[in-house]
């Protein structure tokens, strides 16, 4: 009967564990910007990953070597309290922070080409209207109706506490369609190495305590 129960219980956590997978998976089907952002607090710095694709429905230009430089079809205002405000812990004055020298995110268009994704402008607008966006030292035109694809990693020096926003913990995200184009931005905490291994040594015992009792 014992072995029944357990069978069952394990089943049901695999059942639960594909459905989060599956609705982790559609939400980011629909979304033309996918970006995870993961860092271990109070380090300064936290990990950024891009993927996704969508087809812009105007064309612009990336202004080269200013701090206005902001990407237009990257832009995402009014996204809510999404960072902490300056000067709460964690948080960071506005600004342009630059990704590091070997970070690999860039912005492919099916006819204008690649161009490097070099760093985040964040600003805080009070209340709702804090908001960011991705910046380029480099010129570049993209066409409408042409295909833009984001992929890349790199880290950005602004601590993952900054992502919790003003009233929310992490992780945190949300997401945003402005002119089109959707993006969906998660944040989490993933602890350090010897939090983690003293978290899996738990783990373990408790494995090896439950076994004994079986």
């Amino acid at each position: 009967m014992k072995t029944n129960s357990i069978n069952t219980t394990h089943a049901l956590r695999g059942l639960l564990a594909s459905l989060l997978l599956l609705l982790s998976m559609a939400s980011q089907a629909h979304s033309a910007l996918v970006i995870t952002a993961v860092g271990i607090p109070e380090t300064g710095v936290s990990t950024w990953t891009f993927s996704g694709s969508y087809i812009v429905t105007t064309g612009g230009t990336v202004n080269a070597n200013t701090t206005s430089s902001t990407i237009g079809i990257t832009q995402w205002g009014g996204v809510g309290d999404y960072f902490r405000s300056y000067p709460l812990p964690g948080s960071v004055p506005d600004g342009l922070y630059a990704f590091n020298p070997g970070g690999t995110v860039q912005l492919t268009g099916s006819l204008s080409g690649a161009l490097s994704i070099d760093s985040v402008q964040v600003w805080h607008g009070g209340g709702n209207l804090d908001g960011w966006g991705f910046a380029s030292s480099s010129g570049h035109a993209y066409q409408a109706g042409e295909t833009l694809t984001f992929s890349g990693t790199a880290v950005l020096p602004i601590d993952i506490r900054a992502f919790g926003g003003d009233t929310w913990l992490l992780p945190n995200g949300f997401t945003k369609t402005i002119s089109g184009a959707t993006a969906t931005f998660t944040s989490e905490a993933v602890p350090e190495p010897s939090r983690a291994l003293l978290l899996l040594g738990g783990l373990l015992g408790m494995v090896i305590r439950r076994r004994r009792k079986w």
